[in-house]
């Protein structure tokens, strides 16, 4: 593989892995700004199903939470997207590899739970076109990945941008203001006058 092709691809892993971390630390500080608000404004404001998506905090919470469930039919993988970047044998290889069923009986639950968190990945990524979302998991699994075109090498390009604009976007919302804040209550009165207008 191509240095430059290298270098994209441990770029776009960066930015995935600074994405979880900030989604993790966000969800984990989700329910307790929202607590601090409705103690201070006696305003139920947590997430409700159906919701207009008032707050992009919550807007943000929706679509992160979004994962495929192995248990029910979810839309098969884009097999023309595979196909066209010939990535059908390597797909293949990794579900075969990370498939529920397939699993080792000497694996640990943990690592069968890495496994089915490849494998879920694997076909969201397939399902929404992602290049670098496949070649991501062919790497945690230590299998070896094609030589990218300088198309393919645009589209991670691409993809680098949109988790980088993720990334913006949770760093910029009155959670995570909330939890890295020395002033908390600053934070959440802010929070409260922006719904209020």
């Amino acid at each position: 593989m191509a240095f430059n092709n290298q270098s994209i691809l441990l770029k776009a892993r960066y930015l995935e892995e600074e994405h979880e971390e900030l989604e993790a630390f966000f969800f984990s500080n989700y329910d307790d700004f929202f607590k601090a608000v409705e103690e201070k404004s006696n305003i139920d404001y947590s997430y409700k199903e159906g919701s207009d998506g008032e707050c992009e905090d919550q807007d943000d919470k929706s679509e992160a939470e979004e994962v495929p469930n192995l248990e029910e039919d979810s839309p098969e993988p884009n097999r023309n997207f595979l196909k066209e970047k010939g990535l059908k044998p390597l797909f293949s290889r990794i579900v075969t590899i990370s498939h529920p069923d397939k699993h080792a009986e000497h694996l640990t639950d943990s690592e069968k739970e890495n496994l089915v968190k490849v494998y879920q990945k694997c076909i969201k990524a397939a399902r929404e076109e992602s290049l670098f979302g496949i070649l991501s998991c062919a790497k945690s699994l230590y299998l070896d990945v094609p030589a990218l075109s300088e198309e393919d090498t645009e589209s991670i390009k691409n993809e680098c941008k949109m988790l980088q604009d993720k990334i913006n976007s949770i760093k910029n919302t009155y959670v995570m203001l909330w939890a890295k804040s020395d002033n908390k209550e600053m934070v959440v009165d802010q929070y409260i006058k922006s719904r209020s207008q």
